[in-house]
């Protein structure tokens, strides 16, 4: 069975877990088959913040493509906004 499903969201989508709090929208579609489901498109994360290995994160914008590569496999690649830097900020407070 073929597969040619779109997916889009508003500008107002929102990813919530205990692990994550994202915001952004999301332009997609899921084709290929049911045993090769392909997704393409966009995402565009408008700011957030995440845990990663106990650190948190940060996001304040980026962009999340989904493509087919050169090679016809399935590639994903996060692109951050120019001038955008990661940064790792922790504090440790100890009360009495």
């Amino acid at each position: 069975m073929k597969l040619d499903v779109a997916v889009a969201s508003s500008d107002v989508l929102a990813l919530s877990s205990s692990q994550l709090s994202l915001q952004g929208s999301a332009d997609l579609r899921v084709v290929g088959t049911l045993g090769h489901p392909v997704i393409l498109g966009r995402t565009t994360l408008s700011g957030g913040s995440l845990i990663f290995m106990g650190n948190v994160y940060q996001v304040q914008s980026g962009t999340v493509v989904f493509a087919i590569g050169q090679d016809g496999a399935d590639a994903q690649y996060l692109r951050n906004n120019p001038g955008t830097a990661v940064q790792h900020h922790s504090e440790l407070y100890r009360f009495a």
